[in-house]
């Protein structure tokens, strides 16, 4: 229809701050996940039948534990970054 007119669009939630306990969540989420994964590769290279092989392991498993921190608070940041571009954007917009 060419004279039809649209409805208005429906308003908006406000705008909220994040909690800050949230963002400490993510950094113990982060955390825990490191420390499992860590735990559960060193438990592994413990098990190794050579000991010239068991060393090489535990850097290895280190190594990937502290990736997946790594890894994890990455994620984590994203999401924080891009959460605060979705507010600035609609702050824009009011």
């Amino acid at each position: 229809m060419l004279g039809a007119v649209s409805a208005p669009p429906p308003p908006e939630k406000p705008l909220r701050v994040m909690p800050w306990w949230l963002a400490l969540l993510g950094l113990l989420v982060a955390v825990l996940l490191g420390w499992l994964v860590l735990d559960r590769l060193l438990a592994e290279a413990d098990r190794a039948a050579q000991p010239d092989t068991r060393a090489t392991l535990r850097v290895d498993a280190i190594r990937t534990g502290l990736t997946v921190v790594a890894g994890t608070g990455g994620g984590l940041a994203l999401l924080l970054a891009a959460r605060r571009q979705w507010i600035n954007e609609r702050g824009q917009r009011h």
